[in-house]
C-alpha cells in the first residue's frame, strides 16, 4: 500500500480545525491532492480528507459555514454528545457528493478497528457509491456507547480508526491532529477534555480560521513532508 501524503488524525467535534488545514493546502500544495496523492484519515478527520481530495478550493468557506450551522443547531444538554454521529453523517454529507466520489477512489485511506481482536484495517477500496464512503467514515469515528449509529452491515464489528498502530507508514506523512503529540507537523493544542465541547456558530468558524492559520505558520513542516526540503 502507498503511504499517504497527509493523515488526518482524529478530532472529536473540532473537525472544523482540520477543514482549515485542509484549505491552506489545498490553496498552496497541488501536490496534496493531485492524481497520486493519497490522503489517510480517520474520525473527524474525514471532512478534511474528503474535502482536500475532491472539493473545490472556491466551496471551502461554504461548507465550513454549513457545518458550523449544524453544530449551532444542536441543543445543549447533558445528553447532546449522543447526537454528534448526526452531527457527523450530516457534515460529511456536505462534502461527499456523488461529484467527488471519483476523486476520491483508490485515494482516500479510512482507518478502522475490527474487533475483537482489534486488528486494525485500511478502507482503500474503490468505493462505488456515496453511502459506501459515509458509512466507512462512520465506521472509523464509532465508539460503542457513546457516538451512536445503524451500522452498514460490513461495519458490524468495527470502531474508531488506531490509524497510527496500523501497517500503514506515517513517518513520511504530513501529520495534522487536533491535539497536540510528538508526531504531529499541524496541530491544535487543546484540552483533551475539551474534544467532545460544542461549539456555537461563531466559534466553530473561528477553529476554521485557527486551522488554517496554523497551516500558514508550519510551512517548514509541511515543506519537509511534502517535499523532503
Amino acid at each position: 500500500m502507498t503511504a499517504p501524503t497527509v493523515y488526518f488524525a482524529g478530532t472529536g467535534a473540532q473537525l472544523l480545525f482540520s477543514l482549515g488545514v485542509a484549505k491552506y493546502l489545498k490553496e498552496n500544495y497541488p501536490s496534496t491532492y493531485d492524481e497520486d496523492a493519497t490522503v489517510l484519515t480517520v474520525s473527524g478527520g474525514g471532512i478534511a480528507a474528503v474535502a482536500l481530495l475532491s472539493l473545490p478550493l472556491e466551496e471551502f468557506d461554504t461548507a465550513a459555514a454549513r457545518i458550523a450551522q449544524l453544530f449551532d443547531q444542536l441543543p445543549h444538554n447533558p445528553f447532546s454528545h449522543f447526537q454528534l454521529s448526526a452531527i457527523y453523517r450530516h457534515a460529511l454529507e456536505v462534502v461527499v457528493t456523488e461529484e467527488a466520489l471519483q476523486l476520491l477512489r483508490q485515494r482516500l485511506l479510512i482507518a478502522t478497528t475490527q474487533l475483537p481482536r482489534r486488528r486494525r484495517r485500511i478502507y482503500s477500496e474503490p468505493f462505488l457509491t456515496v453511502r459506501e464512503v459515509v458509512e466507512d467514515l462512520q465506521a472509523s469515528a464509532y465508539i460503542p456507547f457513546y457516538f451512536l449509529r445503524f451500522p452498514y452491515r460490513r461495519h458490524l464489528l468495527e470502531i474508531d480508526g488506531g490509524a497510527s498502530r496500523s501497517e500503514v507508514d506515517l513517518t513520511a506523512s504530513l501529520q495534522v491532529y487536533v491535539e497536540a503529540s510528538p508526531e504531529a507537523d499541524v496541530f491544535y493544542s487543546a484540552k483533551p477534555q475539551e474534544t467532545l465541547r460544542f461549539r456555537a456558530y461563531e466559534e466553530n468558524m473561528a477553529l476554521y480560521e485557527a486551522g488554517y492559520q496554523r497551516a500558514s505558520e508550519s510551512t517548514v513542516a509541511i515543506e519537509a513532508k511534502l517535499y523532503g526540503v
